[in-house]
């Protein structure tokens, strides 16, 4: 699979001229690699299929979706904020409060 991959690397000649044998050279070597790659994810498919049939496997079963909530997670939430004295707040009731204030202020005027 690497090699195939690597052999896609002819799009840096297709870049630099876009000869007819070169764009031809590049479908050839992407058909490749993507077969390849599907071939792959194939084989590691089966082999997690089989590995989770198995008595061992029970445990990843109810490991996986845990995993994959905790990629699809949200870490761009704000866990701290600084007050208006630059104090530091990581309470959750200080940090909507102190939001609450901010945008009071931002909105009003006062």
């Amino acid at each position: 699979m690497q090699k195939a991959i690597k052999e896609k690397e002819c799009y840096k000649c297709l870049y630099q001229d876009r000869c007819a044998d070169n764009i031809e050279k590049y479908k050839v070597a992407k058909k490749t690699a993507k077969r390849a790659v599907s071939e792959a994810k194939g084989c590691a498919y089966e082999d997690l299929y089989q590995c989770l049939s198995m008595k061992e496997g029970e445990k990843d079963i109810y490991r996986m979706p845990r995993a994959r909530d905790r990629k699809t997670r949200d870490f761009d939430q704000v866990k701290c904020v600084k007050n208006e004295r630059e104090q530091l707040l990581v309470k959750e009731d200080e940090i909507t409060h102190r939001w609450q204030e901010y945008f009071d202020k931002l909105f009003n005027g006062r």
